[in-house]
């Protein structure tokens, strides 16, 4: 055990230094000279001040009096939600995520062979209809205006790499963009994501990748990697759709050749044959495969471990749960895009600090992730989020800094899971 108890300030200052905010709030624009609205308190106020109660634009400036002491209008309040704000936030999330953007141990077992393990998905969230013109909404019969928040997150690490916000029908295959940051780990993604070049574009760039395979996908089975005994149907040369009727093994486990369309160049159209691995296991119940597309080889993971693989996709949308249940990410009460850009940055940085503190905690109390499972500590963090704000706002006031101590003793024993043997999504990352 550590011999001491995490410094919060210490903590808090790893995500964002107060450095940091004071000078990109200068670059941007976000403060000029200091009146009764201190950036900094502002800052930790709209990362901290909801707590657990509802997030409201009043309820964000009554924690910010609280906790500064002072009395402040509300018109000049929420005229501090500018677009210069916006930014600084934008720029604190780049800066913020980049402290948890790799596990801090390597993936094991199965995914040793891996850097890291990465999902990809985007939530939608309903804003009020004067807002249609800048962020149209795909369903118009139920919100005019809607936008997505698209996020790229360590499964490893548990946090966030990259966020985007855009309209409802920006297409989510088009937020995927490549690099190398994708050498060497592998990308998880549901059916909105799919598609043979963004899958060429993950292979160019060393990274690899598992998604569903669509109803519609017929690709043409070149070899089989799992011949079964007996007198099997021979499913080489044949399209994967054209046999899978006919299968009754357990398992599929094929390459395939498929035609990935490339981009035209002076009015010619251009495509290239790509192979990529296929696997199905059969569901007992449905009598139906599930069906998914990969580049990693057998030799690295078998078709059951793809499954299994695939299943951490679901650990995105529980990290979507905790930012909407916990971090009130579709709280947004406003219809001013500036702040709605804005709160959507701070439950994402109050997110980061969590995760922050988790570590911290688990350290300082010397336990395994797999003990305390980061949704039971989002619940316990929510009851420390307003003392700490006040702690930020007077750091030298001795009964906070008491009350603080006496919180963290009491979360470090509500933060393990009693249920020590029950199964878990990451487990596969951790073992």
């Amino acid at each position: 055990m550590a011999s001491c108890a995490p410094s919060l300030k210490q903590v808090v200052e790893a995500c964002c230094p107060d450095e940091f905010i004071r000078e990109t709030a200068r670059e941007v624009g976000a403060v000029k000279r200091q009146r009764k609205v201190r950036i900094l308190a502002l800052f930790w106020t709209l990362v901290f001040g909801a707590g657990e109660g509802a997030r409201t634009l009043t309820s964000l400036r009554q924690a910010y009096q609280n906790a500064c002491g002072v009395t402040i209008a509300s018109s000049a309040f929420q005229g501090r939600f500018t677009e210069a704000l916006a930014k600084l936030f934008r720029a604190a999330v780049e800066r913020a995520v980049q402290t948890l953007a790799e596990p801090l141990t390597g993936l094991e077992g199965r995914l040793g062979a891996f850097l890291d393990l990465v999902a990809v998905d985007s939530t939608v969230l309903r804003l009020p209809d004067l807002l249609a013109a800048k962020f149209p909404g795909c369903r118009t019969n139920q919100s005019k205006a809607a936008l997505k928040v698209n996020v790229i997150t360590s499964v490893g690490a548990v946090a966030p790499r990259r966020v985007k916000i855009t309209s409802e029908r920006h297409s989510e295959s088009k937020m995927m963009t490549g690099g190398k940051w994708m050498a060497g780990r592998l990308l998880l993604f549901d059916l909105g994501y799919f598609g043979y070049r963004l899958f060429r574009r993950i292979a160019k760039n060393a990274g690899f990748f598992v998604s569903r395979l669509k109803e519609n996908a017929n690709p043409r089975i070149v070899e089989n990697l799992r011949p079964c005994r007996g007198q099997s149907i021979d499913i080489t040369g044949h399209r994967l759709r054209t046999v899978l009727g006919q299968l009754q093994r357990q398992v599929i486990d094929c390459l395939v050749e498929v035609k990935v369309p490339l981009r035209s160049y002076n009015g010619a159209s251009h495509s290239v044959l790509e192979t990529f691995r296929v696997v199905g296991l059969l569901n007992d119940q449905t009598g139906c495969y599930h069906l998914y597309i990969t580049n990693v080889s057998h030799e690295t993971l078998s078709a059951e471990d793809i499954a299994r693989v695939y299943g951490c996709r679901w650990e995105i949308e529980l990290f979507f749960k905790e930012l909407k249940g916990s971090y009130h990410l579709a709280d947004l009460p406003s219809q001013n895009v500036h702040a709605i850009q804005t709160l959507i940055y701070a439950s994402i940085l109050t997110l980061v600090a969590s995760r922050k503190l988790l570590t911290a905690m688990r350290r300082y109390r010397s336990l395994a992730p797999s003990r305390t499972p980061e949704r039971r500590w989002a619940r316990c963090f929510r009851r420390l989020m307003e003392p700490l704000l006040r702690m930020i706002c007077n750091p030298l006031c001795s009964a906070v800094r008491k009350e603080i101590r006496l919180l963290l003793d009491v979360l470090a024993k509500e933060m393990v899971d009693p249920n020590a043997s029950r199964a878990r999504n990451l487990g596969i990352c951790r073992s």
